[in-house]
Protein backbone atom coordinates (compact mmCIF):
# COMPACT_ATOMS: atom_id res chain seq x y z
CA UNK A 1 0.00 0.00 0.00
CA UNK A 2 2.93 2.31 0.66
CA UNK A 3 4.22 1.50 -2.82
CA UNK A 4 0.78 2.25 -4.31
CA UNK A 5 0.69 5.61 -2.55
CA UNK A 6 4.17 6.45 -3.88
CA UNK A 7 2.82 5.74 -7.38
CA UNK A 8 0.03 8.25 -6.80
CA UNK A 9 2.48 10.88 -5.52
CA UNK A 10 4.75 10.27 -8.49
CA UNK A 11 1.91 11.20 -10.82
CA UNK A 12 0.69 7.81 -12.00
CA UNK A 13 -2.92 8.27 -13.09
CA UNK A 14 -3.77 4.62 -12.45
CA UNK A 15 -2.60 2.61 -9.47
CA UNK A 16 -1.75 -1.06 -10.07
CA UNK A 17 -2.53 -2.95 -6.87
CA UNK A 18 -1.27 -6.46 -7.53
CA UNK A 19 -2.24 -7.78 -4.08
CA UNK A 20 -5.79 -6.44 -4.18
CA UNK A 21 -5.32 -4.51 -0.93
CA UNK A 22 -6.43 -1.09 -2.21
CA UNK A 23 -10.15 -0.39 -2.18
CA UNK A 24 -11.55 1.67 -5.07
CA UNK A 25 -12.93 4.21 -2.58
CA UNK A 26 -9.44 4.78 -1.14
CA UNK A 27 -7.78 4.93 -4.56
CA UNK A 28 -10.28 7.59 -5.69
CA UNK A 29 -9.61 9.56 -2.51
CA UNK A 30 -5.84 9.37 -3.02
CA UNK A 31 -6.22 10.72 -6.54
CA UNK A 32 -8.42 13.57 -5.26
CA UNK A 33 -5.82 14.35 -2.58
CA UNK A 34 -3.07 14.41 -5.19
CA UNK A 35 -5.06 16.82 -7.37
CA UNK A 36 -5.49 19.03 -4.29
CA UNK A 37 -1.70 19.00 -3.73
CA UNK A 38 -2.04 17.85 -0.11
CA UNK A 39 1.26 17.89 1.79
CA UNK A 40 2.10 14.27 2.70
CA UNK A 41 4.97 15.15 5.00
CA UNK A 42 3.20 17.35 7.51
CA UNK A 43 -0.30 18.10 8.73
CA UNK A 44 -1.58 21.56 7.81
CA UNK A 45 -5.31 21.61 8.61
CA UNK A 46 -6.96 25.01 8.68
CA UNK A 47 -8.13 26.25 12.07
CA UNK A 48 -10.94 28.50 13.28
CA UNK A 49 -11.60 29.79 16.77
CA UNK A 50 -15.24 30.49 15.89
CA UNK A 51 -16.78 27.09 16.64
CA UNK A 52 -20.55 27.38 17.08
CA UNK A 53 -21.99 24.73 19.38
CA UNK A 54 -25.43 26.33 19.57
CA UNK A 55 -26.75 24.72 16.41
CA UNK A 56 -29.38 22.04 16.04
CA UNK A 57 -26.57 19.54 15.38
CA UNK A 58 -24.49 20.61 18.37
CA UNK A 59 -27.43 20.73 20.79
CA UNK A 60 -28.77 17.34 19.66
CA UNK A 61 -25.44 15.50 19.50
CA UNK A 62 -24.10 16.73 22.85
CA UNK A 63 -26.18 14.47 25.14
CA UNK A 64 -25.75 11.49 22.78
CA UNK A 65 -21.96 11.78 22.80
CA UNK A 66 -21.81 12.35 26.56
CA UNK A 67 -23.75 9.11 27.05
CA UNK A 68 -21.42 7.26 24.65
CA UNK A 69 -18.38 8.58 26.49
CA UNK A 70 -19.66 6.87 29.63
CA UNK A 71 -20.40 3.65 27.74
CA UNK A 72 -16.89 3.54 26.24
CA UNK A 73 -15.03 4.65 29.39
CA UNK A 74 -11.61 2.98 29.48
CA UNK A 75 -11.66 2.09 25.78
CA UNK A 76 -8.89 3.63 23.59
CA UNK A 77 -11.30 5.37 21.21
CA UNK A 78 -12.05 9.01 20.49
CA UNK A 79 -15.50 10.28 19.48
CA UNK A 80 -15.58 13.37 17.26
CA UNK A 81 -18.35 15.53 15.81
CA UNK A 82 -17.77 17.84 12.83
CA UNK A 83 -19.94 20.24 10.88
CA UNK A 84 -20.52 20.08 7.12
CA UNK A 85 -17.21 21.85 6.43
CA UNK A 86 -15.20 19.22 8.33
CA UNK A 87 -14.53 21.55 11.28
CA UNK A 88 -14.28 19.55 14.51
CA UNK A 89 -16.98 20.74 16.92
CA UNK A 90 -16.60 18.27 19.80
CA UNK A 91 -14.12 15.61 20.89
CA UNK A 92 -14.62 13.06 23.68
CA UNK A 93 -11.76 10.74 24.66
CA UNK A 94 -11.12 9.16 28.06
CA UNK A 95 -7.82 7.50 27.09
CA UNK A 96 -4.87 9.77 27.99
CA UNK A 97 -2.39 8.29 25.50
CA UNK A 98 -4.86 8.46 22.58
CA UNK A 99 -5.78 12.04 23.55
CA UNK A 100 -2.10 12.97 23.34
CA UNK A 101 -1.83 11.40 19.89
CA UNK A 102 -4.99 13.16 18.70
CA UNK A 103 -3.59 16.47 19.91
CA UNK A 104 -0.35 15.82 18.02
CA UNK A 105 -2.40 15.15 14.87
CA UNK A 106 -4.36 18.40 15.43
CA UNK A 107 -7.54 16.33 15.53
CA UNK A 108 -9.24 18.65 18.00
CA UNK A 109 -12.06 21.25 18.10
CA UNK A 110 -11.55 24.08 15.65
CA UNK A 111 -9.38 22.17 13.14
CA UNK A 112 -10.72 21.39 9.66
CA UNK A 113 -10.28 17.74 8.60
CA UNK A 114 -11.36 17.83 4.95
CA UNK A 115 -9.51 15.98 2.18
CA UNK A 116 -8.21 19.30 0.88
CA UNK A 117 -6.55 19.91 4.28
CA UNK A 118 -5.15 16.50 5.24
CA UNK A 119 -5.94 14.12 2.38
CA UNK A 120 -7.70 10.78 2.74
CA UNK A 121 -9.14 10.37 6.24
CA UNK A 122 -12.36 9.15 7.84
CA UNK A 123 -13.96 12.59 8.27
CA UNK A 124 -12.91 14.23 4.99
CA UNK A 125 -13.58 11.18 2.83
CA UNK A 126 -17.02 10.65 4.41
CA UNK A 127 -17.81 14.27 3.54
CA UNK A 128 -16.74 13.67 -0.07
CA UNK A 129 -18.61 10.39 -0.65
CA UNK A 130 -21.53 11.14 1.72
CA UNK A 131 -21.81 7.62 3.11
CA UNK A 132 -20.26 5.76 6.09
CA UNK A 133 -16.52 5.37 5.51
CA UNK A 134 -13.62 3.69 7.31
CA UNK A 135 -9.95 4.52 6.70
CA UNK A 136 -7.32 2.34 8.40
CA UNK A 137 -3.57 2.83 8.79
CA UNK A 138 -1.74 3.03 5.47
CA UNK A 139 -4.99 3.94 3.68
CA UNK A 140 -4.47 7.49 4.98
CA UNK A 141 -2.83 9.82 2.46
CA UNK A 142 -0.73 11.81 4.95
CA UNK A 143 2.08 9.96 6.75
CA UNK A 144 1.21 11.48 10.13
CA UNK A 145 -2.22 9.80 10.13
CA UNK A 146 -1.19 6.24 9.24
CA UNK A 147 -1.13 5.27 12.93
CA UNK A 148 -4.91 5.81 13.18
CA UNK A 149 -8.08 3.98 12.18
CA UNK A 150 -11.08 6.26 11.59
CA UNK A 151 -14.72 5.39 10.95
CA UNK A 152 -17.16 8.18 10.07
CA UNK A 153 -20.84 8.45 9.17
CA UNK A 154 -22.68 11.48 7.71
CA UNK A 155 -25.52 13.23 9.58
CA UNK A 156 -28.48 14.81 7.75
CA UNK A 157 -31.19 17.24 8.83
CA UNK A 158 -34.31 15.21 9.72
CA UNK A 159 -36.65 17.55 7.84
CA UNK A 160 -34.77 19.21 4.98
CA UNK A 161 -32.30 16.32 4.49
CA UNK A 162 -29.48 18.87 4.27
CA UNK A 163 -26.00 17.53 5.02
CA UNK A 164 -24.99 18.82 8.48
CA UNK A 165 -21.81 17.02 9.51
CA UNK A 166 -20.08 13.79 10.45
CA UNK A 167 -19.74 11.57 13.53
CA UNK A 168 -16.31 9.94 13.71
CA UNK A 169 -14.76 7.19 15.86
CA UNK A 170 -10.96 7.19 15.91
CA UNK A 171 -8.62 4.60 17.44
CA UNK A 172 -5.02 3.60 16.87
CA UNK A 173 -4.55 1.28 13.88
CA UNK A 174 -3.70 -1.82 15.99
CA UNK A 175 -7.07 -1.41 17.75
CA UNK A 176 -8.99 -1.13 14.47
CA UNK A 177 -12.23 -3.10 14.33
CA UNK A 178 -15.19 -3.21 11.94
CA UNK A 179 -17.27 -2.39 15.01
CA UNK A 180 -16.01 1.19 14.77
CA UNK A 181 -18.00 1.67 11.57
CA UNK A 182 -21.08 0.07 13.15
CA UNK A 183 -20.73 2.43 16.11
CA UNK A 184 -20.47 5.41 13.72
CA UNK A 185 -23.61 4.36 11.80
CA UNK A 186 -25.70 3.77 14.91
CA UNK A 187 -24.53 6.99 16.56
CA UNK A 188 -25.37 9.12 13.52
CA UNK A 189 -28.85 7.57 13.61
CA UNK A 190 -29.20 8.42 17.31
CA UNK A 191 -28.17 12.01 16.61
CA UNK A 192 -30.68 12.11 13.73
CA UNK A 193 -33.45 10.99 16.07
CA UNK A 194 -32.40 13.53 18.71
CA UNK A 195 -32.58 16.32 16.08
CA UNK A 196 -36.00 15.13 14.99
CA UNK A 197 -37.20 15.33 18.60
CA UNK A 198 -35.84 18.88 18.88
CA UNK A 199 -37.36 20.01 15.57
CA UNK A 200 -40.37 22.02 16.55
CA UNK A 201 -43.92 21.51 15.42
CA UNK A 202 -43.58 24.89 13.69
CA UNK A 203 -40.82 23.64 11.38
CA UNK A 204 -42.79 20.51 10.57
CA UNK A 205 -45.91 22.55 9.79
CA UNK A 206 -43.96 24.92 7.53
CA UNK A 207 -42.33 22.01 5.71
CA UNK A 208 -45.76 20.41 5.18
CA UNK A 209 -47.24 23.57 3.62
CA UNK A 210 -44.10 24.17 1.55
CA UNK A 211 -44.15 20.67 0.06
CA UNK A 212 -47.88 20.98 -0.61
CA UNK A 213 -47.36 24.27 -2.49
CA UNK A 214 -44.49 22.78 -4.52
CA UNK A 215 -46.66 19.82 -5.46
CA UNK A 216 -49.71 21.83 -6.53
CA UNK A 217 -48.25 24.97 -8.11
CA UNK A 218 -45.53 23.56 -10.36
CA UNK A 219 -43.87 26.98 -10.25
CA UNK A 220 -41.49 28.95 -8.04
CA UNK A 221 -42.15 28.49 -4.30
CA UNK A 222 -40.36 29.89 -1.27
CA UNK A 223 -40.89 29.35 2.45
CA UNK A 224 -39.66 31.57 5.25
CA UNK A 225 -39.60 31.45 9.04
CA UNK A 226 -37.45 33.03 11.73
CA UNK A 227 -34.47 30.75 11.01
CA UNK A 228 -35.42 28.71 7.95
CA UNK A 229 -35.47 29.61 4.23
CA UNK A 230 -36.46 27.14 1.50
CA UNK A 231 -36.42 27.65 -2.28
CA UNK A 232 -37.54 24.97 -4.70
CA UNK A 233 -35.68 24.07 -7.88
CA UNK A 234 -38.06 26.09 -10.06
CA UNK A 235 -37.18 29.26 -8.11
CA UNK A 236 -33.48 28.66 -8.69
CA UNK A 237 -34.06 28.07 -12.41
CA UNK A 238 -36.36 31.07 -12.92
CA UNK A 239 -34.37 33.70 -10.99
CA UNK A 240 -30.65 34.44 -10.89
CA UNK A 241 -28.77 35.06 -7.64
CA UNK A 242 -29.43 38.82 -7.63
CA UNK A 243 -33.17 38.34 -8.22
CA UNK A 244 -33.33 35.66 -5.50
CA UNK A 245 -31.70 38.05 -3.02
CA UNK A 246 -34.22 40.76 -3.94
CA UNK A 247 -37.11 38.30 -3.50
CA UNK A 248 -35.91 37.29 -0.03
CA UNK A 249 -35.53 40.94 0.95
CA UNK A 250 -39.11 41.61 -0.18
CA UNK A 251 -40.38 38.58 1.76
CA UNK A 252 -39.02 40.12 4.90
CA UNK A 253 -41.59 42.91 4.55
CA UNK A 254 -44.42 40.51 5.45
CA UNK A 255 -42.64 38.41 8.06
CA UNK A 256 -45.02 38.01 10.99
CA UNK A 257 -48.19 38.68 8.96
CA UNK A 258 -51.04 36.42 10.10
CA UNK A 259 -53.27 36.85 7.05
CA UNK A 260 -52.84 36.04 3.35
CA UNK A 261 -51.82 38.82 0.97
CA UNK A 262 -50.30 39.60 -2.43
CA UNK A 263 -47.34 41.86 -3.08
CA UNK A 264 -45.04 42.89 -5.93
CA UNK A 265 -41.25 42.86 -6.07
CA UNK A 266 -39.15 44.82 -8.60
CA UNK A 267 -36.08 42.73 -9.42
CA UNK A 268 -32.57 43.76 -10.53
CA UNK A 269 -33.06 41.92 -13.84
CA UNK A 270 -35.80 44.42 -14.73
CA UNK A 271 -38.74 42.05 -14.24
CA UNK A 272 -41.49 42.33 -11.67
CA UNK A 273 -42.61 39.36 -9.61
CA UNK A 274 -45.99 38.79 -7.95
CA UNK A 275 -45.85 36.98 -4.60
CA UNK A 276 -48.85 35.22 -3.09
CA UNK A 277 -48.32 34.83 0.66
CA UNK A 278 -50.07 32.26 2.86
CA UNK A 279 -49.20 32.05 6.57
CA UNK A 280 -48.49 28.72 8.26
CA UNK A 281 -49.73 27.94 11.77
CA UNK A 282 -48.80 25.23 14.27
CA UNK A 283 -51.90 25.16 16.47
CA UNK A 284 -52.37 28.91 17.10
CA UNK A 285 -48.68 29.81 16.74
CA UNK A 286 -47.45 31.49 13.54
CA UNK A 287 -44.77 29.21 12.09
CA UNK A 288 -43.81 31.30 9.03
CA UNK A 289 -45.22 31.56 5.55
CA UNK A 290 -45.17 30.09 2.04
CA UNK A 291 -44.87 32.25 -1.09
CA UNK A 292 -45.88 31.30 -4.61
CA UNK A 293 -44.00 33.46 -7.12
CA UNK A 294 -45.01 34.46 -10.63
CA UNK A 295 -43.55 36.89 -13.14
CA UNK A 296 -45.99 39.77 -13.23
CA UNK A 297 -46.03 39.48 -17.01
CA UNK A 298 -48.24 36.42 -16.61
CA UNK A 299 -51.20 38.48 -15.40
CA UNK A 300 -50.64 41.83 -17.14
CA UNK A 301 -50.38 42.96 -20.74
CA UNK A 302 -46.59 43.19 -20.50
CA UNK A 303 -44.74 40.67 -22.67
CA UNK A 304 -43.30 37.82 -20.60
CA UNK A 305 -39.81 38.53 -21.77
CA UNK A 306 -39.86 42.14 -20.57
CA UNK A 307 -36.58 43.20 -19.03
CA UNK A 308 -35.06 46.58 -18.42
CA UNK A 309 -33.00 47.31 -21.55
CA UNK A 310 -29.25 46.95 -21.33
CA UNK A 311 -27.45 50.28 -21.08
CA UNK A 312 -24.97 50.62 -23.94
CA UNK A 313 -22.20 53.20 -23.45
CA UNK A 314 -19.31 53.67 -25.92
CA UNK A 315 -16.24 51.76 -24.77
CA UNK A 316 -18.10 50.15 -21.84
CA UNK A 317 -19.02 46.44 -21.66
CA UNK A 318 -20.80 44.31 -19.08
CA UNK A 319 -24.38 43.14 -18.51
CA UNK A 320 -24.40 41.97 -14.88
CA UNK A 321 -27.09 43.63 -12.71
CA UNK A 322 -24.66 45.48 -10.42
CA UNK A 323 -22.61 46.83 -13.34
CA UNK A 324 -25.71 47.79 -15.31
CA UNK A 325 -27.08 49.63 -12.28
CA UNK A 326 -23.93 51.78 -12.15
CA UNK A 327 -24.05 52.39 -15.93
CA UNK A 328 -27.68 53.44 -15.75
CA UNK A 329 -27.06 55.84 -12.84
CA UNK A 330 -24.08 57.53 -14.57
CA UNK A 331 -25.90 57.79 -17.90
CA UNK A 332 -28.99 59.35 -16.30
CA UNK A 333 -26.88 61.79 -14.30
CA UNK A 334 -25.07 62.93 -17.47
CA UNK A 335 -28.37 63.36 -19.35
CA UNK A 336 -29.77 65.53 -16.55
CA UNK A 337 -26.54 67.47 -16.22
CA UNK A 338 -26.51 66.55 -12.52
CA UNK A 339 -23.02 66.67 -11.01
CA UNK A 340 -21.83 63.27 -9.84
CA UNK A 341 -19.30 61.50 -7.61
CA UNK A 342 -18.05 58.10 -8.72
CA UNK A 343 -16.55 55.93 -5.98
CA UNK A 344 -14.79 52.58 -6.26
CA UNK A 345 -11.57 50.62 -5.88
CA UNK A 346 -8.62 51.52 -8.14
CA UNK A 347 -8.94 49.99 -11.59
CA UNK A 348 -12.69 49.29 -11.57
CA UNK A 349 -13.33 51.50 -14.61
CA UNK A 350 -14.62 54.78 -13.14
CA UNK A 351 -13.03 56.95 -15.81
CA UNK A 352 -14.11 54.60 -18.60
CA UNK A 353 -17.66 54.76 -17.30
CA UNK A 354 -17.66 58.57 -17.20
CA UNK A 355 -16.19 58.82 -20.70
CA UNK A 356 -18.79 56.38 -22.00
CA UNK A 357 -21.65 58.41 -20.50
CA UNK A 358 -20.19 61.63 -21.93
CA UNK A 359 -19.83 60.24 -25.47
CA UNK A 360 -23.29 58.68 -25.33
CA UNK A 361 -24.82 62.06 -24.47
CA UNK A 362 -22.86 64.16 -27.00
CA UNK A 363 -19.94 62.54 -28.85
CA UNK A 364 -18.88 65.89 -30.32
CA UNK A 365 -18.65 67.71 -26.98
CA UNK A 366 -15.37 68.34 -25.20
CA UNK A 367 -14.31 66.23 -22.19
CA UNK A 368 -11.37 67.18 -19.95
CA UNK A 369 -9.75 64.76 -17.49
CA UNK A 370 -7.68 66.22 -14.67
CA UNK A 371 -5.88 63.95 -12.24
CA UNK A 372 -4.64 64.72 -8.74
CA UNK A 373 -1.16 63.89 -10.06
CA UNK A 374 -1.47 66.85 -12.48
CA UNK A 375 -1.58 69.20 -9.48
CA UNK A 376 2.21 69.28 -8.98
CA UNK A 377 1.81 72.94 -9.95
CA UNK A 378 -1.33 73.82 -7.88
CA UNK A 379 -1.80 77.27 -9.38
CA UNK A 380 -1.73 76.00 -12.95
CA UNK A 381 -4.05 73.11 -12.05
CA UNK A 382 -6.60 75.50 -10.57
CA UNK A 383 -6.34 77.77 -13.63
CA UNK A 384 -7.21 74.84 -15.90
CA UNK A 385 -10.16 73.89 -13.67
CA UNK A 386 -11.41 77.50 -13.77
CA UNK A 387 -11.12 77.58 -17.58
CA UNK A 388 -13.11 74.35 -17.90
CA UNK A 389 -15.82 75.52 -15.50
CA UNK A 390 -16.25 78.69 -17.56
CA UNK A 391 -16.60 76.70 -20.80
CA UNK A 392 -19.94 76.07 -22.48
CA UNK A 393 -21.14 72.49 -22.17
CA UNK A 394 -18.88 69.46 -22.25
CA UNK A 395 -17.67 67.45 -19.27
CA UNK A 396 -15.02 67.94 -16.62
CA UNK A 397 -13.74 64.90 -14.71
CA UNK A 398 -11.56 65.46 -11.64
CA UNK A 399 -9.88 62.17 -10.73
CA UNK A 400 -8.73 61.06 -7.26
CA UNK A 401 -9.97 64.19 -5.49
CA UNK A 402 -9.73 62.36 -2.15
CA UNK A 403 -5.92 62.73 -2.49
CA UNK A 404 -5.95 66.51 -2.91
CA UNK A 405 -4.19 68.64 -0.28
CA UNK A 406 -6.12 70.97 2.07
CA UNK A 407 -5.32 74.19 0.19
CA UNK A 408 -6.41 72.75 -3.15
CA UNK A 409 -9.64 71.47 -1.61
CA UNK A 410 -10.38 74.96 -0.23
CA UNK A 411 -9.76 76.66 -3.59
CA UNK A 412 -11.68 74.02 -5.56
CA UNK A 413 -14.62 74.33 -3.18
CA UNK A 414 -14.83 78.09 -3.82
CA UNK A 415 -14.80 77.56 -7.59
CA UNK A 416 -17.51 74.92 -7.45
CA UNK A 417 -19.60 77.12 -5.18
CA UNK A 418 -19.59 79.85 -7.85
CA UNK A 419 -20.54 77.44 -10.65
CA UNK A 420 -22.87 74.94 -8.97
CA UNK A 421 -25.89 77.17 -9.52
CA UNK A 422 -25.17 77.69 -13.23
CA UNK A 423 -27.81 76.36 -15.61
CA UNK A 424 -26.97 72.81 -16.66
CA UNK A 425 -27.45 73.72 -20.31
CA UNK A 426 -24.57 76.22 -20.32
CA UNK A 427 -21.86 75.00 -17.94
CA UNK A 428 -19.98 71.70 -18.09
CA UNK A 429 -21.06 68.51 -16.40
CA UNK A 430 -18.69 67.91 -13.49
CA UNK A 431 -17.82 64.51 -12.07
CA UNK A 432 -15.38 63.50 -9.34
CA UNK A 433 -13.77 60.12 -8.80
CA UNK A 434 -12.71 58.76 -5.43
CA UNK A 435 -11.35 55.48 -4.15
CA UNK A 436 -13.38 53.33 -1.79
CA UNK A 437 -12.73 53.06 1.95
CA UNK A 438 -12.10 55.94 4.32
CA UNK A 439 -12.30 59.37 2.73
CA UNK A 440 -10.57 62.67 3.23
CA UNK A 441 -12.74 64.38 5.88
CA UNK A 442 -12.21 67.79 4.29
CA UNK A 443 -13.34 66.49 0.90
CA UNK A 444 -16.42 64.93 2.55
CA UNK A 445 -17.42 68.15 4.31
CA UNK A 446 -16.52 70.75 1.67
CA UNK A 447 -16.56 69.24 -1.83
CA UNK A 448 -19.21 66.52 -1.73
CA UNK A 449 -22.14 68.79 -0.70
CA UNK A 450 -21.95 70.30 -4.23
CA UNK A 451 -22.62 66.85 -5.75
CA UNK A 452 -26.14 65.53 -5.15
CA UNK A 453 -25.41 61.89 -6.01
CA UNK A 454 -22.68 59.28 -5.43
CA UNK A 455 -22.52 56.10 -7.52
CA UNK A 456 -20.45 53.17 -6.25
CA UNK A 457 -18.79 51.20 -9.08
CA UNK A 458 -18.56 47.49 -8.16
CA UNK A 459 -15.23 45.70 -7.95
CA UNK A 460 -14.60 43.19 -10.75
CA UNK A 461 -14.87 40.26 -8.32
CA UNK A 462 -18.45 41.39 -7.60
CA UNK A 463 -19.50 41.08 -11.25
CA UNK A 464 -17.03 38.43 -12.35
CA UNK A 465 -19.52 37.04 -14.88
CA UNK A 466 -18.75 40.11 -17.04
CA UNK A 467 -15.32 38.63 -17.82
CA UNK A 468 -17.01 36.83 -20.73
CA UNK A 469 -17.54 40.30 -22.27
CA UNK A 470 -14.47 42.11 -20.90
CA UNK A 471 -11.82 39.66 -22.11
CA UNK A 472 -12.82 39.74 -25.83
CA UNK A 473 -13.34 43.52 -25.61
CA UNK A 474 -9.89 44.17 -24.12
CA UNK A 475 -8.18 41.68 -26.44
CA UNK A 476 -9.79 43.43 -29.39
CA UNK A 477 -8.25 46.72 -28.28
CA UNK A 478 -4.86 45.10 -27.63
CA UNK A 479 -4.80 42.99 -30.81
CA UNK A 480 -6.14 45.35 -33.42
CA UNK A 481 -6.26 42.63 -36.07
CA UNK A 482 -8.88 40.77 -33.99
CA UNK A 483 -6.86 37.56 -34.37
CA UNK A 484 -6.56 36.66 -30.68
CA UNK A 485 -9.12 34.78 -28.60
CA UNK A 486 -9.11 32.72 -25.40
CA UNK A 487 -9.94 29.06 -24.84
CA UNK A 488 -12.97 28.32 -22.62
CA UNK A 489 -10.67 26.74 -20.02
CA UNK A 490 -8.69 30.00 -19.82
CA UNK A 491 -11.84 32.05 -19.32
CA UNK A 492 -13.05 29.68 -16.60
CA UNK A 493 -9.68 29.94 -14.89
CA UNK A 494 -9.62 33.74 -15.06
CA UNK A 495 -13.03 33.83 -13.37
CA UNK A 496 -11.54 32.03 -10.34
CA UNK A 497 -8.94 34.73 -9.67
CA UNK A 498 -9.50 37.47 -7.05
CA UNK A 499 -8.54 40.44 -9.32
CA UNK A 500 -7.50 42.79 -6.52
CA UNK A 501 -6.46 45.26 -9.23
CA UNK A 502 -9.83 44.95 -10.99
CA UNK A 503 -10.23 45.65 -14.72
CA UNK A 504 -6.89 47.45 -14.95
CA UNK A 505 -5.11 44.35 -13.64
CA UNK A 506 -7.02 42.22 -16.17
CA UNK A 507 -5.92 44.57 -18.99
CA UNK A 508 -2.26 44.35 -17.95
CA UNK A 509 -2.48 40.55 -17.77
CA UNK A 510 -3.91 40.41 -21.28
CA UNK A 511 -1.22 42.78 -22.58
CA UNK A 512 1.50 40.48 -21.20
CA UNK A 513 -0.33 37.46 -22.60
CA UNK A 514 -0.52 39.07 -26.06
CA UNK A 515 3.27 39.46 -26.05
CA UNK A 516 3.55 35.67 -25.81
CA UNK A 517 0.59 34.73 -28.03
CA UNK A 518 -0.01 37.31 -30.75
CA UNK A 519 -2.59 35.33 -32.75
CA UNK A 520 -4.70 32.24 -32.43
CA UNK A 521 -6.18 30.95 -29.17
CA UNK A 522 -4.74 31.73 -25.74
CA UNK A 523 -4.26 28.58 -23.61
CA UNK A 524 -3.44 28.25 -19.91
CA UNK A 525 0.32 28.02 -20.51
CA UNK A 526 0.24 31.44 -22.19
CA UNK A 527 -0.96 33.19 -19.03
CA UNK A 528 1.62 35.03 -16.88
CA UNK A 529 2.71 33.48 -13.58
CA UNK A 530 0.40 35.61 -11.43
CA UNK A 531 -2.58 33.93 -13.13
CA UNK A 532 -1.40 30.39 -12.45
CA UNK A 533 -2.20 30.73 -8.73
CA UNK A 534 -5.65 31.28 -7.26
CA UNK A 535 -4.80 32.26 -3.67
CA UNK A 536 -7.25 34.86 -2.33
CA UNK A 537 -4.77 36.64 -0.06
CA UNK A 538 -2.47 39.43 -1.19
CA UNK A 539 1.13 38.29 -1.55
CA UNK A 540 4.20 40.22 -0.45
CA UNK A 541 6.80 41.06 -3.08
CA UNK A 542 9.02 38.22 -1.82
CA UNK A 543 6.11 35.75 -1.96
CA UNK A 544 5.26 36.88 -5.51
CA UNK A 545 8.85 36.27 -6.63
CA UNK A 546 8.85 32.87 -4.94
CA UNK A 547 5.51 31.96 -6.57
CA UNK A 548 6.73 33.01 -10.03
CA UNK A 549 9.98 31.02 -9.65
CA UNK A 550 8.07 27.91 -8.61
CA UNK A 551 5.64 28.23 -11.53
CA UNK A 552 8.52 28.74 -13.98
CA UNK A 553 10.24 25.59 -12.66
CA UNK A 554 7.02 23.58 -12.93
CA UNK A 555 6.43 24.76 -16.50
CA UNK A 556 10.04 24.03 -17.47
CA UNK A 557 9.82 20.48 -16.12
CA UNK A 558 6.35 19.69 -17.47
CA UNK A 559 4.62 19.89 -14.11
CA UNK A 560 6.87 17.25 -12.48
CA UNK A 561 7.15 18.41 -8.89
CA UNK A 562 10.20 16.32 -8.00
CA UNK A 563 12.19 17.85 -10.91
CA UNK A 564 11.01 21.35 -10.00
CA UNK A 565 12.03 20.75 -6.37
CA UNK A 566 15.50 19.60 -7.48
CA UNK A 567 15.93 22.61 -9.76
CA UNK A 568 14.98 25.03 -6.97
CA UNK A 569 16.99 23.25 -4.27
CA UNK A 570 13.84 22.54 -2.25
CA UNK A 571 12.44 19.37 -0.74
CA UNK A 572 9.50 17.75 -2.49
CA UNK A 573 7.39 18.31 0.63
CA UNK A 574 8.18 22.05 0.51
CA UNK A 575 7.17 22.20 -3.15
CA UNK A 576 3.88 20.43 -2.40
CA UNK A 577 3.18 22.82 0.46
CA UNK A 578 3.94 25.94 -1.55
CA UNK A 579 1.82 24.74 -4.48
CA UNK A 580 -1.07 24.42 -2.03
CA UNK A 581 -0.34 27.72 -0.22
CA UNK A 582 -0.24 29.69 -3.49
CA UNK A 583 -3.12 27.78 -5.11
CA UNK A 584 -0.96 26.99 -8.15
CA UNK A 585 -2.63 25.02 -10.94
CA UNK A 586 -0.32 22.45 -12.47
Amino acid sequence: MRHAREQVLAGECRVHDELGLLREEIQASWLRSRRLQVDTDRLTPAHTSDVDQETLLGRSAGPVLEHLKVELAGEPVGILLTDATGTVLQRHCEDAELSRQLDAALLAPGFVYTESSVGTNGIGTAIEVRHPTMVVGEEHYTDSLTSFACAASPIYHPITNAFLGVIDFTATAPHASPLLLSFARSTSQRVHEAMLAQSSASELALMRDYLSACHHSGGAVLALSGDLVMLNAQTQLSFDAADQAALLARLGDVTGARSAMSLLADLPSGTTARLEYRPTFANDELAGGVFRVQHRSEDTHRPRSFRQPVVVLPGVVGVSPSWQQACRAVRDSRRRGEWLVLEGEPGVGKTTLLQGAHHAADPRARIRLLDEKDAADPERWLEVVAEELDADGGSLVLRHVDLLGPELVDSLTEMLLRHSGVDAGTGPWVALTMSGGEHNAQVESQLLPHFPHTVVVPALRHHIEDLTHLVPHLLGRISRAQELSVAPAVLNHLMKLPWHGNVEQLRKVLVRTARVRRSGVVVLDDLPAECRAVTRRRLSQMESLERDALIAALVTHGGRKERAAEALGLSRATVYRKIKDYGITV
